[in-house]
């Protein structure tokens, strides 16, 4: 989860620069973003933008710490029946 963090990251211009055609409501709505100037063409939406990177990566972390929670709780349970039955 890390190196998906960490690509996003790296690839966060390229992707910026991504557009696609859109309807005029659409870019209309892009345009107004008070997350940073669109650097699309008129008529056409960014593929994603800041609000859609930063959202991702607070995905992700919600997902690593759920994980690592997950984790921990199964293995708790595991390692003290083992730890009880070797002695």
């Amino acid at each position: 989860m890390g190196f998906i963090s960490l690509l996003l990251t790296a690839l966060d211009d390229p992707l910026k620069k991504l557009c696609f055609r859109s309807s005029a409501a659409r870019a209309d709505a892009a345009a107004q973003s008070p997350y940073g100037q669109s650097r699309c063409p008129a008529g056409e939406s960014p593929f994603w933008d800041s609000k859609t990177l930063h959202q991702t990566h607070v995905f992700i972390f919600i997902l690593a710490c759920t994980h690592i929670t997950y984790a921990c709780t199964s293995v708790s349970p595991g390692s003290s029946t083992a730890t009880r039955g070797s002695i």
